[in-house]
């Protein structure tokens, strides 16, 4: 055991921090870490007698942790063990990680002193990989098996490598003490950990659809084994009303989510299977039903060899209404001076505002008059916060007097079309 020796504290280089290593038969198993307290940090400067810590390399003590024993029959028949956590991840294109964590305390350890960590492939029904333990203490099993040698070292928190082709099958971790230190034969005593079932299932949520800035932000995850070996994320918006597919977003890029690697933990990319992406305000998305459509695919055109998950229709836009309200008309200056505005989601993929003055008794039209200027009308955001265009509806204008206008009734009409004609694809106010 390597341990501090006692110097004056100002010539105490760093009394914060030193380490304690433990060693077996000259290798090091365990490097301690240790801290003086604030308390210990405030005592050193108040008091300068006080004597501080440094280590010393060549100050050596050998100890033993357990005392040697024969272990009898029961005792060598003590075999105990718990995996307390495990989660798969890919860590290349061809292999993956299996990260276990848990203990293995038997009695039978004292002769056979090696650990190991064997994966058995159920699926395949052979084993496929294995590898020695980096052990951990564990003062909990400690205090539960205190007649079991080697108790207090017989944790694990470790990763294993594995064969990405095997990550999705049916796995069980299996731990054992061992006399051969090279390959983990010889005399041995396992014990068979419940199998990790892999999950088959195809998983996904929408957690939010945010209108933002002239588009919709799509906030979601989507694991599944399934999509193991289809690199190519996209994301497809369908018009479930119209039954046909509106755009897509390909070369999605994972997010990551650590808290879907708990929850599936055998779902290989689970901790990266979010998303974040931005889909354009389309018109059909007004009015219809619109579904998302997460693919994984092993193709850049995403049409081939993939595995699809159909989030439920949704209204994007909820808001359906046509507002709108004159709010003022007079002659000045020898023109029509009209001040009117005109809200609706409907507006949306029609760039073109459109004033049309008719003879309110024969619906005759006398003039029309379009634009793409607005003004802005940042009281009618607030006024219907569900009209995504409603800060953009408001428009004055001023308009040639012609023959008609000044003897008969006017009427208004307030339109937004796709075309500069203003005669086809149209809402009317």
């Amino acid at each position: 055991m390597n341990g501090p020796t006692k110097l004056p504290s100002n010539q105490v280089q760093n009394p914060r921090n030193y380490t304690i290593g433990v060693y077996r038969n000259e290798t090091l198993i365990y490097t301690y870490h240790l801290q003086l307290s604030q308390q210990g940090l405030s005592n050193m400067r108040r008091v300068p007698d006080l004597q501080g810590y440094t280590l010393q390399s060549n100050v050596t003590t050998t100890i033993q942790l357990y005392q040697p024993y024969t272990p009898n029959t029961q005792d060598y028949q003590q075999n105990y063990g718990s995996l307390d956590g495990y989660s798969i991840r890919q860590t290349s294109a061809t292999e993956a990680a299996i990260h276990v964590a848990g203990w293995h305390a038997s009695g039978a350890s004292s002769l056979m002193p090696y650990g190991w960590l064997i994966v058995f492939d159920n699926t395949r029904g052979r084993e496929i990989k294995r590898v020695a333990i980096d052990p951990v203490n564990r003062p909990d099993v400690q205090a539960a098996y205190r007649n079991v040698y080697g108790s207090l070292q017989s944790g694990f928190n470790q990763d294993i490598i594995i064969p990405l082709s095997a990550a999705g099958d049916d796995l069980t971790i299996i731990a054992r003490y061992s006399s051969d230190f090279i390959n983990g034969e010889g005399q041995r005593i396992d014990h068979w950990f419940n199998r990790i079932n892999a999950d088959h299932g195809n998983h996904a949520w929408i957690d939010s659809v945010q209108y933002v800035n002239g588009h919709f932000q799509v906030n979601g995850w989507h694991a599944t084994n399934q999509a193991l070996g289809k690199n190519h994320h996209t994301l497809i918006i369908w018009d479930a009303s119209q039954g046909r597919e509106l755009t897509r977003i390909p070369d999605v890029a994972a997010v990551a989510r650590s808290d879907l690697a708990k929850v599936y933990p055998t779902i290989l990319g689970a901790d990266h299977a979010g998303f974040s992406v931005e889909v354009p305000l389309l018109p059909a998305m007004v009015t219809d039903n619109i579904q998302f459509i997460s693919r994984y695919s092993s193709t850049a055109d995403s049409n081939r060899d993939y595995v699809d998950y159909w989030f439920a229709p949704q209204q994007l836009l909820s808001d359906h209404r046509n507002q709108g309200y004159l709010d003022s008309v007079n002659v000045q200056n020898g023109k029509l001076h009209i001040a009117v505005w005109h809200a609706t989601n409907q507006s949306i993929g029609c760039p073109y505002h459109t004033l049309i003055i008719l003879n309110a008794q024969t619906g005759h039209e006398l003039l029309r008059y379009t634009t793409k200027q607005y003004a802005s009308r940042p009281d009618l955001t607030r006024a219907f916060p569900g009209i995504v265009t409603a800060g953009q509806s408001g428009f004055n204008v001023d308009l040639q007097l012609v023959p008609g206008m000044g003897n008969q009734p006017l009427q208004i009409v307030s339109r937004w079309s796709a075309t500069q004609d203003a005669n086809s694809n149209y809402v009317d106010y």
